[in-house]
């Protein structure tokens, strides 16, 4: 919440141990107060590959990319 009312945009990459936990905190980020100044999204290999892509876009103006991963794409991607 303290980045997004910065206001200056960036990206947050956050590990996570599961599909569970990824959705869990998705629905909150995208449902909490900050929804406005947060562009959350989802990295996980049961998505499709153009779900997957999201995750290299840069966020909308004005918002923060924060990206829910497991660990597998610690080793595997760069953002």
């Amino acid at each position: 919440a303290e980045v997004a009312s910065a206001g200056e945009g960036g990206a947050i990459l956050c590990f996570l141990p599961g599909w569970g936990e990824i959705r869990r905190l998705l629905d909150a980020l995208r449902g909490g107060a900050d929804d406005g100044r947060i562009w959350a999204l989802p990295l996980h290999s049961s998505l499709s590959r153009d779900k997957q892509q999201q995750v290299f876009a840069s966020a909308p103006p004005g918002k923060v990319k924060v990206v829910l991963a497991t660990n597998v794409a610690e080793s595997s991607v760069t953002i």
